[in-house]
């Protein structure tokens, strides 16, 4: 390969592994399966691999930057590296993405992607892994079994809760949980995803029924057809990114844990893209059309449904630290000043007022990099509720693992 060149969506972050500091490559597309973990003199020559520099131009940046020789064969070695990993924008990889593709629309139902990962693909430990975020030490203590009558007195609009991996954030999952299992079963949970890929449309929907270790969710056929009647068969052209995506999957254990005991349990998912670019000079995604009408259509469609429905938000806040581009990791008071921003955001979402949220978000999303930005957006947007309540804020603290990331999350319930 004369002329290499790195996806574009791949990502590289630091990282120190026994003792030797890395370079990792990670791919949100899950294209490449597994983490590639370089030296870290190779990241200047990676850096160069972008579709315009041939070998020998690699090789000749390379002597001024270092004043060494690198033979050509090193550099080849590298891209043969990379390229079997399938991290290179190559024929290699095209065709494994074709492949992936054909497979995921050919399916009806979506499997577990994070299944043995994430959490454990048994169904027996992965119970008690999830019983183990209520019950442990910073849990809200074990929800009402389904034949508990006091567990069915009242009736949960939403709840916001984080998809941050679940062996960081479990007991936090468990906290808007527990109200959702302290109220009344709903007919139908939708659920706004963040969509860490790219998307030409603001929302990706899908018809694929969701597989977990403990049984399937079923998308709700009827009520995403006539969502579809009124805003376009286009939402669910980019549905392969529901493929991958994680914060769909992880609501989904809990809904199962929670309620597939008493019936098969219906969702809508949709994957919400960033609102951090709004075209055409809008200053709020409610004067962009293709989100307003959507959002309406939604609304619409709840209250002709008849059924009773929980909206859940699968989001996280606040993305700081060296993994995420910024210099260094965040000092304490630089924590404490996140933290309270966070709470002063949130209290937007507890007064259920969707502009001033977004108002209060966007101008510091650069330096904040609110993941669940849209989708809380989106949620309070469609959401019929009277108050809303932050039952539960914390944050992961600097994670060496994870290329030095800060990152924030929270739970809440809307009744």
């Amino acid at each position: 390969m004369e002329y290499p060149r790195l996806r574009p969506s791949v990502n590289a972050f630091p990282i120190r592994r026994q003792g030797q500091q890395l370079i990792c490559l990670q791919d949100p597309e899950l294209i490449a399966e597994k983490l590639l973990f370089l030296p870290e003199q190779a990241t200047f020559l990676v850096s160069l691999f972008n579709g315009q520099n041939s070998v020998l131009d690699v090789q000749a940046a390379y002597t001024r930057r270092f004043g060494d020789l690198i033979a050509s064969d090193t550099i080849q070695q590298l891209i043969a590296q990379l390229d079997e990993h399938y991290f290179l924008d190559s024929q290699r990889c095209a065709e494994r993405r074709q492949a992936l593709e054909r497979s995921f629309r050919e399916a009806s139902e979506r499997p577990a992607a994070h299944a043995g990962q994430s959490y454990h693909a048994d169904a027996e430990k992965l119970r008690y892994q999830l019983t183990g975020f209520f019950t442990g030490r910073d849990g809200p203590a074990a929800p009402p079994q389904p034949g508990d009558a006091w567990s069915r007195r009242r009736r949960l609009s939403g709840i916001i809760a984080p998809h941050i991996d679940l062996r960081f954030g479990g007991p936090c999952y468990a906290w808007a949980y527990k109200e959702l299992a302290e109220a009344e079963r709903p007919d139908l949970f939708i659920i706004f995803g963040t969509c860490h890929s790219p998307l030409r449309t603001f929302f990706a929907l899908t018809r694929k029924h969701f597989q977990t270790p403990l049984g399937t969710l079923r998308t709700d056929q009827e009520f995403l057809d006539t969502l579809l009647s009124g805003c376009g068969e286009d939402l669910l052209s980019e549905e392969m990114v529901h493929k991958l995506e994680h914060t769909i999957e992880f609501q989904t254990l809990f809904l199962q844990h929670l309620f597939g005991g008493q019936g098969p349990v219906s969702i809508l998912p949709i994957l919400v893209a960033t609102f951090d670019l709004l075209p055409d000079g809008a200053s709020s995604p409610w004067e962009v059309p293709q989100i307003r009408a959507f959002l309406e259509h939604l609304r619409a469609g709840i209250a002709a449904s008849g059924k009773r429905v929980c909206l859940v938000a699968s989001v996280d806040l606040c993305h700081i630290g060296q993994r995420y581009g910024d210099p260094r990791p965040p000092t304490e008071g630089e924590l404490r000043g996140m933290a309270a921003a966070d709470r002063d955001l949130l209290r937007h979402a507890e007064a259920l007022d969707a502009e001033a949220f977004f108002r209060s978000a966007h101008p510091h999303q650069e330096r904040r990099r609110i993941c669940g930005l849209a989708p809380i957006y989106a949620f309070l947007r469609t959401i019929e509720a009277s108050e809303g309540r932050l039952l539960r804020y914390s944050f992961i603290k600097q994670l060496e693992a994870n290329g030095g990331a800060t990152v924030s999350y929270c739970s809440m319930s809307f009744s």
